[in-house]
């Protein structure tokens, strides 16, 4: 398996485990090293090399106290370290201080064996880079990137790309959204929703190029490959057409009114929104009616994560390519609470003080789909929405930041 889409919060021993049992190589985003040492300059700076290499690539693991054969791990005989917890301070503030931009990098330890430890580095994937290991000082700087197992530096127009795709992908992504949500609210989409409120998700390749449109017509409408957003079980007839932007479809409810939508784009990116969470279900009894203007907080989450499964392999069918920049935003929403469909005390939330709700955006920048943990991976997103109803995070993770819900 990969850890390139498991949360370090969520990382255990047994992930690691599983790299031997399936004789993982190391790649890209995953390197073994037998030993770490950062006491000489030359050492620390070797170090820093490593990290940063990450930082300017896809980042990823770098796994210490791995023995391996041809990039092959073979066995776990860890590091020995002195004193754990002053040297894993020691490497975090290394990393902090040799390393321009600030890296939020995450270290984790795991104790084997005889008193041996495994460390874990996770590096993020960032728009920020280039990262440079400045550690020395001198006005000299170090700039080292991967497009494979192991390092190569970076020469002077590598410098100058990244700096500019840095800055570009960023920008082109928040403009992509921005430039969304405001036809959105300007009621300006493939159809006009049957309400105002509504969830939205998008899937932006961070490089996007034009697609083979003719791979739309081989694929399933009435089945749901390009169904757009069910975040409600009950929704009616499909439809979908090719338009001016590539590719839409849309869902119906009962009347015929569109509930949701699902626009792919020419570059591969994709829109999709729903408003049938908005509509409260006429004709139909509870043993506890709906309170107006609530969200499901049981099944909001859940189906989310199956849904963007779901769009990430139409994107995947596509041949659209990694990485992609997933967000999710809820328009239209202030006062709507989450509920959880009981009157139990603390069942429901307090209210959203805002119409706009633009929660962060992630980066999925391995596949395919079924092997991203996408609860790992949007868990600032879950954990952001919770806070908006004002709890400090997603009820549905466990102390060591694992899924807890079915999905």
């Amino acid at each position: 398996m990969s850890l390139g889409s498991i949360h370090p919060s969520a990382l255990t021993f047994d992930h690691i485990q599983s790299l031997l049992e399936a004789q993982e190589p190391e790649s890209r985003t995953l390197e073994y090293k037998r030993s770490i040492s950062t006491n000489t300059g030359d050492e620390k700076r070797e170090f820093l090399k490593d990290v940063a290499s990450f930082a300017n690539a896809s980042g990823g693991y770098i796994l210490y106290g791995v023995d391996e054969s041809q990039g092959v791990p073979t066995s776990f005989p860890g590091v020995e370290l002195s004193n754990p917890d002053a040297s894993q301070l020691a490497i975090e503030n290394l990393i902090r201080d040799g390393i321009a931009p600030r890296l939020r990098v995450v270290v984790r330890r795991f104790d084997i064996n005889g008193g041996r430890h495994l460390l874990a580095i996770h590096i993020p994937a960032s728009w920020q880079r280039p990262y440079l290991v400045t550690h020395g000082g001198a006005g000299r700087f170090y700039a080292f990137t991967r497009t494979g197992p192991g390092k190569q530096p970076l020469d002077v127009p590598d410098l100058r790309n990244a700096f500019l795709l840095s800055e570009s992908a960023a920008e082109r992504v928040r403009r992509f959204r921005a430039e969304r949500i405001s036809a959105i609210l300007a009621r300006e989409t493939p159809v006009l929703l049957h309400r105002n409120s509504c969830i939205v998700l998008h899937l932006i390749p961070i490089h996007p190029h034009p697609f083979d449109h003719n791979l739309l017509s081989r694929l399933d409408l009435t089945g749901g490959q390009i169904r757009p957003l069910r975040l409600r079980q009950q929704i009616g007839s499909v439809r979908g057409r090719y338009n001016l932007d590539g590719y839409s479809s849309q869902a119906l409810i009962s009347g015929g009114a569109p509930s949701s939508y699902l626009q792919v784009f020419r570059d591969g990116a994709i829109e999709s929104a729903d408003s049938s969470l908005f509509i409260h279900p006429p004709g139909r009894s509870h043993a506890i009616p709906k309170p107006p203007n609530t969200l499901p907080r049981q099944t909001l989450e859940p189906t989310l994560l199956v849904e963007t499964e779901r769009l990430l392999r139409l994107q995947e069918t596509l041949d659209v390519q990694l990485p992609i920049a997933l967000s999710v935003s809820l328009l239209n929403v202030k006062g709507w609470c989450l509920w959880g469909g009981s009157n139990a005390h603390g069942d429901m939330s307090e209210p959203v003080d805002r119409d706009l709700l633009l929660l962060p955006d992630v980066l999925v920048t391995e596949g395919p789909p079924s092997r991203v943990d996408l609860s790992a991976l949007m868990k600032p997103v879950f954990d952001a929405l919770w806070n908006a109803v004002g709890e400090a995070k997603s009820p549905h993770y466990d102390a060591s930041g694992h899924w807890s819900l079915p999905r």
